[in-house]
């Protein structure tokens, strides 16, 4: 047998470090379904006398749904969690899928909740957003793919809803939170 065959993992044993990476992502994901949701109530109470009641509504019924996806997909994993490495690629697969569509959740909230002209709720919105991702950086740290997954399409979005609103403090917000984003 060559080298890299006697060096490549088995169909029947995968990567352990995958396997740790992902029990330690779906270990730290209840506490960020309570925080998500926790950010959420409060941003969209704190937004509500800036934001039309259609807009408010259609982000929480958004982050709403991710938000329970990503509950059922973690009592899936209770219920199935294996107690040995196989199948561990499909189940990284399943939580990365799940972060994506929460910062997409999350980034849709910079269109929709973003008022036009109001810094106050404008810097509170980034505020949060800002937390959020720096959250997102210290649980998702063991997997760099969930982690860009989730930063880029939530800050992305508020960088270019800054970019769009001109004048010297968005101009700062904008170059502030690319900053973030890249470093």
């Amino acid at each position: 047998q060559s080298m890299s065959q006697d060096n490549a993992p088995s169909s029947r044993q995968e990567n352990p470090l995958l396997a740790e990476q992902t029990r330690l992502l779906y270990a730290l994901l209840p506490s960020a379904l309570v925080i998500n949701t926790l950010l959420a109530l409060i941003l969209a109470g704190v937004q509500a006398p800036e934001i039309s009641a259609n807009r408010l509504l259609a982000w929480l019924i958004l982050i709403g749904a991710v938000l329970l996806a990503r509950i059922a997909l973690l009592a899936a994993w209770s219920r199935n969690s294996p107690h040995h490495a196989t199948g561990i690629a499909r189940w990284i697969g399943r939580f990365r899928a799940g972060v994506i569509a929460n910062g997409i959740a999350w980034g849709a909230g910079a269109w929709l909740l973003f008022p036009a002209g109001d810094i106050l709720h404008q810097v509170f919105l980034a505020f949060v957003l800002a937390g959020i991702s720096a959250g997102a950086i210290t649980s998702l740290a063991v997997d760099r793919l969930s982690m860009l997954g989730f930063l880029v399409p939530t800050l992305v979005p508020l960088i270019a809803r800054f970019s769009l609103e001109g004048g010297e403090h968005s101009t700062a917000m904008t170059v502030m939170v690319a900053l973030f984003l890249l470093f």
